[in-house]
């Protein structure tokens, strides 16, 4: 039976976090260093409780991966799997890019207008 994400979730965080002792950097001041709370960090790497999504987000923040990274069984924080991007999803976000300028361009220019 797979793992439990709660359980999947604090073997990757106590590996990211067993990294930075490795490094000489303490929970205390890792926690405080990522602007995070050091006892939620502490239960959710123990497996004790769950986490909320924005408290997931946070901790995708502090470690530099997305959250759904952290959700991969074995996570190595040094070479995080990655999506492959279809021609469709490259094509699109140029498409996405190219209005995001073009909506930037107008508004600039308005703006230089008033």
């Amino acid at each position: 039976m797979p793992k439990k994400s709660r359980e999947v979730l604090a073997a990757n965080l106590r590996r990211a976090l067993d990294a930075y002792k490795e490094a000489g950097l303490s929970l205390t001041a890792w926690a405080e260093l990522k602007h995070l709370q050091r006892k939620q960090v502490e239960r959710v790497a123990t497996a004790k409780v769950g986490c909320s999504v924005d408290f997931l987000d946070d901790l995708a923040k502090a470690l530099e991966v997305e959250p759904w990274q952290l959700m991969v069984p074995g996570l190595d924080l040094k070479a995080p799997p990655r999506i492959a991007l279809t021609t469709d999803d490259i094509r699109q976000i140029e498409q996405l890019q190219a209005v995001t300028a073009e909506t930037v361009r107008r508004f600039t220019l308005r703006k230089a207008n008033e």
